[in-house]
Formats: structure tokens, C-alpha cells, sequence
């Protein structure tokens, strides 16, 4: 052994040591260099090495990482390596783990200066070899012998084949292991895991040592399982493991189109699946948000086993008031994903700022009368409530605006934007009817799929300008519940009689 080995000074367990070693410890810096072996002494290339200095906390030299160290070095095809810069003082030897999944990992078995061989903590993955460089020191010749991590390979998939593809599942691990004459045995539940392009997922071991292993793994997914039973060795890989889900997928799809055959591109939408039956305990409807890709498709997976029957289904999409339907047939494990849905009417894109939406033409509408080819003005006001709206009416002597008829409602949209509005409509618990505040008759109607809902005493209805103006109904007492409770109202005046 060369001086330069002897003055290197390892200190995996005395604490003492450390603290010796950390009140000489300087700023000089040093070379750290030799080999990556496996345990058959064959190099091993592309071992990512990392030297991080510590300090000792509480009796326990713990790493220290002020910021992501240069000193990184990976063995080359002869398994050599090289760290310059190391500081001198207790530090600490890892390995980087590759960021990707399918990537294997690596852990330090030993490692070798001279005639003595030192071992780090157990498990070595997560705490690596510790140790102390003196100053001047340049140890060479360094044997850095590693093995690949102990782990396990799965491939999810459904009963036809299918690989569950880049999707969250649960696992719920129960093991048992021996190591010399004592065994031991424990269970994991609901740890996450998630499947690549393939349907594959990797877990790495990270018990005690231990020589051999009997493994139950159950994959959960939506109420689907698997579960797969196998042996495995300390140090050894399984990657030969399948998990066939226990049930039928399906699935509903298609593109979603312009009335001119437009697809909509990159849009969120809603997406309503209803079953055509009367049988309730084998049928449930889906309701939510949805989006499609670049050319206008969307695929739903219908993952719920025992929910989705086969049978007829009839299926709606909305987007921005529009709305599309189509009938459907589901089959067992079948995809129905070729299905049209064609909007009812022409393109429209919105540009968005935040959560608002924002007429182009006109930036900032608040407060200014603006003279309509009808006869009449109009103006919206800032308000927090459908009647703080007709107390600031009144208070003007004009009223909240009443809509007639299809040109007048789509010049408002132009000309206000496409933020929530409140109007001047209000249903009449007398009459059980809706009326206009300004006492004109309601001639005309632009409601929202579903709507009107809910019409009780003092309901209002209020335009949602981002759903091409669709009109929809709030309660008194419900401004604050929902997020698109309108904040604005627009008022009207007869000011002159059109040419």
C-alpha cells in the first residue's frame, strides 16, 4: 500500500473519527481515481461516481449538498474513472441512479485500496460508503465493486392483451424473507407505481439484506386486479413478470368536428355517456372534461368493471354552447373510438388570458355606452350581485338588458367579450314564467343545453359570453358558489331610432 493509500482513512461507523476528521478538514482538493468491477471482477462502464462531503449531525455523518456537484464521473468501456476536485475532510462515495425506469440501477458492494477492503452501510443504495481524505492524499488504484439493485419487472395488461400504457397503478406488496436462520415478513399496500409506453413498471427492493425472498404482488387499477407470486434472490432481477388485469376493457371515441367539417383541435369539451336502459344496477353514466389532441380525436376508457354493461349508449359532447350527439353500441372489451360528433354551427377560437375570456375587438368595455345599429346604447358595470346590478340600473334610470332576438345577442358577445354577464332576466314566481325587468315579453330564448334549471323565486338568468352567449340560471344567495357567477352586468337605454 502507497502512502497516498495509507492517507486515506475510512470511518464508516466511528463517529468519533468523522469529527476528528471534520475539525482537520480544508479546502484543499484532491484526485480520486480506479475501477468499476462487478462481482465477477469484470469492468463495468457507465457507473455514474459522486463524491459528497458530510458532516457529522447528531452522531450520524450525513451528506451534505449546498449545490449539485461538477465532480461527476462515469467509468468508460475499461471501467475506469476519475472525480477531481474532491474535497478533503469525511465524505461520502454514491451512485447515481439513472432517471429513467428501464435504466438499471446499481449498488456498492465494496471497495478495495490496497490490501484493505472496506463495506459500506446496508443498505448501500441509500446510504453509500463513507469515509476521510486527508489533505495531500490522491488515492489511485481505487476497486469500486458494484452489482446491479436487487428488483422486480412487471408488465401490466388487460385480459385481450393490452398494455395498460402510462398510467398511475397500486401495488400491494407481501413478502417474506430469509437471511442466515431468521425469516421475516411484512406487506406493503397502495405504494404507486407507474407503467411506461409498454405497460412495464420497475420496483426496486429496498428491504434489509436478506439471501432469498417469496413475493405476493397484487396490481390495482380502477377496481381491476392482477396478482403474481414469484421468488428472488438478494442481488438477482425478475423481469420476466405479467399482470393480466381481471376484466374487459372498453372504450368510446372518435373526432369532434365544425358543422363545416372543422376539426377542434387541442379544446377542452364535455363529454356526457348515457346508457340506453332502464337497468341501473349494470349501467352507469359518465360525465366530465375532456380534451382532444392536434387533429380533433378523443378516446375515453371505460375502466369500470361491472359499471359499463354492454348495450346501447348515447353519447353528447358540448363545446363553448355547441353540442354534438351520437348512438353507440358497447361490446365487451371492445373500442368504439371511430365516431363523428359534428358541432352545431361554425368555428370559433377564443383567446385566453388567465381564466377570462376576451372580446378582441373591444379591450375595455367598463362603464362606456356604446350605440347598437338597433336603436339602442349599452354599457356594462362591475357588480356583485344580480340585484346590486338593478339597484346601479335603476340608479341610471335605464334597465339591465333585455335580449329580442339572435342579431342583438351576438352583437353583445362581439362587442362585451366573452365574460359572464347578468341580464334582465328574472323568473316570476307569480306567473311561473320568465320575464324581462324591463317588462318586455321574452320573445326570444339562447339557454344553455340543459337549462333553463332550477326555476324557483328569484331565480336570474345571466349570458355566459364564453358559451356563444348561452344563458344560464343562478338563485339568489348562489353568486358566491360557483366560479362562474358573473361579476358584471350590461345595461340598456332607447337613445335613437334606427335609419
Amino acid at each position: 500500500m502507497t502512502r497516498s493509500q495509507f492517507m486515506l482513512c475510512f470511518a464508516c461507523l466511528a463517529a468519533q473519527f468523522l469529527l476528528s476528521a471534520s475539525s482537520r478538514a480544508t479546502e484543499a482538493t484532491n484526485t480520486f481515481s480506479g475501477r468499476v468491477v462487478d462481482l465477477g471482477g469484470h469492468p463495468v462502464a457507465g457507473i455514474s461516481l459522486i463524491i459528497l462531503p458530510t458532516r457529522l449531525i447528531n452522531g450520524h455523518a450525513i451528506s451534505v449538498i449546498d449545490k449539485f456537484p461538477t465532480h461527476v464521473n462515469k467509468s468508460d468501456d475499461a471501467g475506469h474513472f476519475s472525480i477531481t476536485n474532491v474535497k478533503t475532510g469525511p465524505v461520502q462515495l454514491e451512485v447515481i441512479s439513472p432517471t429513467e425506469q428501464s435504466q438499471q440501477r446499481y449498488e456498492i458492494v465494496s471497495m478495495k485500496i490496497g490490501a484493505g477492503t472496506f463495506y459500506p452501510m446496508v443498505p448501500a443504495h441509500g446510504k453509500g460508503l463513507k469515509f476521510a481524505i486527508e489533505p495531500g492524499a490522491a488515492p489511485e488504484d481505487v476497486l469500486v465493486t458494484v452489482r446491479p439493485r436487487t428488483r422486480y419487472q412487471g408488465q401490466v395488461i388487460f385480459e385481450d392483451g393490452a398494455p395498460l400504457a402510462n398510467t398511475t397503478v397500486q401495488l400491494k406488496e407481501e413478502w417474506a424473507y430469509k437471511h442466515g436462520e431468521s425469516t421475516a415478513g411484512t406487506t406493503l399496500s397502495d405504494h404507486p407505481m407507474r407503467t411506461d409506453a409498454n405497460g412495464y413498471f420497475v420496483r426496486y427492493v429496498d428491504e434489509p439484506d436478506f439471501e432469498i425472498a417469496s413475493y405476493t404482488v397484487t396490481v390495482k387499477f380502477k377496481g381491476f386486479t392482477a396478482t403474481t407470486k414469484f421468488r428472488l434472490k438478494n442481488g438477482g432481477q425478475r423481469c420476466d413478470l405479467v399482470f393480466a388485469l381481471d376484466g374487459a376493457r372498453m372504450a368510446i371515441g372518435g373526432k369532434i368536428v365544425f358543422e363545416d367539417g372543422t376539426p377542434l383541435p387541442d379544446a377542452w369539451f364535455m363529454l356526457d355517456v348515457r346508457p340506453n336502459t332502464a337497468d341501473k344496477r349494470r349501467s352507469s353514466h359518465l360525465s366530465g372534461q375532456r380534451e382532444t389532441d392536434n387533429e380533433g380525436f378523443f378516446v375515453e376508457p371505460l375502466y369500470q368493471p361491472g359499471r359499463y354493461a354492454p348495450g346501447r349508449y348515447t353519447a353528447v359532447v358540448e363545446y363553448q354552447g355547441l353540442s354534438a350527439t351520437s348512438e353507440l353500441t358497447l361490446k365487451a372489451g371492445e373500442r368504439q373510438d371511430d365516431l363523428v360528433f359534428a358541432l352545431d354551427g361554425a368555428p370559433v377560437f377564443f383567446d385566453v388570458f388567465g381564466m377570462e375570456m376576451m372580446a378582441p375587438t373591444v379591450p375595455n368595455t367598463i362603464g362606456v355606452w356604446i350605440g347598437a345599429p338597433n336603436g339602442s346604447q349599452y354599457k356594462s358595470v362591475r357588480c356583485s350581485s344580480w340585484q346590486d346590478a338593478q339597484t346601479k340600473a335603476r340608479k341610471e334610470g335605464v334597465k339591465l338588458v333585455s335580449i329580442n332576438d339572435e342579431v342583438e345577442q351576438e352583437w353583445l358577445v362581439e362587442q362585451f367579450g366573452f365574460l359572464p354577464y347578468w341580464i334582465g332576466l328574472v323568473y316570476s314566481n307569480k306567473s311561473g314564467m320568465w320575464e324581462w325587468s324591463s317588462g318586455e315579453p321574452v320573445d326570444y330564448t339562447n339557454w344553455a343545453k340543459s337549462q333553463p334549471e332550477r326555476m324557483e323565486a328569484e331565480s336570474y338568468g345571466f349570458m355566459n359570453g364564453g358559451y356563444r352567449g348561452r344563458w344560464r340560471v343562478r338563485l339568489s344567495g348562489d353568486e358566491n358558489s360557483e366560479m362562474n357567477t358573473p361579476k358584471s352586468a350590461i345595461l340598456e337605454k332607447k337613445s335613437f331610432a334606427p335609419e
